[in-house]
């Protein structure tokens, strides 16, 4: 056993699951396509990016920044046997603080 950094394989989520995917391209993505042609589109730098959308009204896409810190996210290193390799787990295992920035 040696005190090693812990390996870390791709976490394991549901996104790929057929009923998250039907629903995203199926329903998410197109309605958001048609909710961006009402949409002025902005730089960083605060100059518009595309023309003044031709219709009457407009939608306002406001974005956050957000991230989650689950309880055992610190946990970096522990004893392990040299045989030891990463393996897939899932995200949210136990406690957890989530941190917006609007």
């Amino acid at each position: 056993y040696c005190w090693l950094k812990t390996p870390t394989g791709q976490f394991v989520d549901s996104h790929k699951r057929s009923d998250v995917v039907a629903y995203r391209q199926l329903m998410f993505l197109p309605v958001w396509a048609e909710l961006l042609l009402w949409t002025q589109i902005y730089g960083t730098d605060g100059n518009k990016c595309q023309a003044q959308p031709t219709t009457t009204h407009q939608v306002i896409v406001w974005n956050h920044d957000e991230s989650t810190y689950y309880v055992n996210d610190c946990r970096g290193i522990q004893w392990l046997h040299n045989s030891e390799t990463a393996v897939p787990y899932a995200k949210g295992e136990g406690a957890l603080l989530m941190v917006a920035d609007m």
